[in-house]
C-alpha cells in the first residue's frame, strides 16, 4: 500500500478524502444515509419517550408506596328502591273516602 501512495504522489488522508468526495456522489448511499438518519432520529424519540413513561411509572410507584389506597367509591344507589306502598280506600275510614259534599246519616 505505502508503494501505491509512493507511486501517485498522495498521502493516505489525501486518498481517504478523495473516496469520501467520490461515495457522496453515489445516489444509492446518500438514500441510505438518508434513511439510516432518520431511524437514527426515530430511536432517539423513542427511547426519549421510553425514559419519560420510566419516570412516571416510577413516580406512581413512590407515590402508592407512601399514602393508602384511595377508599372505593360507594355507588349512588347500591339497589333499587322499593315500591312506595299506597293507601287502598278501603282501608281508610269511611267518612274519609265519601265524597264530603254528600252527606250520609251517621
Amino acid at each position: 500500500m505505502d508503494l501505491a501512495v509512493e507511486e501517485l504522489g498522495l498521502s493516505m488522508d489525501e486518498i481517504r478524502e478523495w473516496i469520501d468526495q467520490e461515495l457522496e456522489k453515489v445516489d444509492l448511499l446518500k438514500q441510505r444515509r438518508a434513511a439510516l438518519q432518520e431511524l437514527e432520529n426515530w430511536v432517539e424519540k423513542k427511547e426519549a419517550e421510553m425514559a419519560h413513561v420510566d419516570g412516571l411509572f416510577e413516580d406512581a410507584s413512590r407515590s402508592s408506596e407512601h399514602s393508602p389506597p384511595p377508599p372505593c367509591p360507594r355507588p349512588r344507589h347500591s339497589l333499587p328502591l322499593p315500591p312506595s306502598p299506597t293507601p287502598l280506600l278501603l282501608d281508610l275510614p269511611f267518612s274519609l273516602s265519601v265524597s264530603r259534599s254528600r252527606s250520609f246519616p251517621p
